[in-house]
């Protein structure tokens, strides 16, 4: 009786894990629904100066860098280097991620830019995992 009752424990365990890798995504529209808002707010924080509240608005992972003496010297720099005027384009997402794409203009040369965003679900709150940006030459 305990053999079988493991063994559906493990078929139920392993069912989940199945059903969690063949999710299919859904499309997000142009500001990109409740992972857009929680990028925007990152945004909105990164160009205030706010390192606290970008904390809380980064996957754990992000928050302990932030941690390091070195991206204190580094935040200025990044923070001009942004892009600005942000528009989420668009994206996909599932129940624990989420890929946002966006446009703006290069924190440097004013120019288009193109972003490609990557979000995490942690402790039900979306937050910024990676956000790439691209400028047109």
């Amino acid at each position: 009786m305990k053999r079988i009752l493991i063994s559906i424990l493990m078929l139920i365990v392993a069912s989940a894990f199945v059903m969690a890798a063949d999710e299919k995504p859904t499309a997000l529209p142009a500001g990109g629904g409740d992972p857009g808002k929680a990028y925007m707010d990152y945004c909105k924080a990164m160009k205030d100066g706010n390192k606290d509240t970008l904390k809380k608005l980064v996957s754990a992972d992000r928050a302990k860098q932030m941690d390091d003496p070195e991206f204190a010297k580094m935040f200025p720099m990044i923070q001009s280097m942004m892009a600005k005027d942000i528009k989420i384009t668009g994206g996909t997402m599932t129940s624990k991620e989420a890929n946002l794409t966006a446009e703006g203009k290069d924190g440097m040369t004013g120019g288009v830019t193109k972003g490609e965003i990557h979000m995490v679900l942690e402790d039900k709150q979306w937050k910024v995992e990676k956000d790439s940006w691209k400028s047109s030459m």
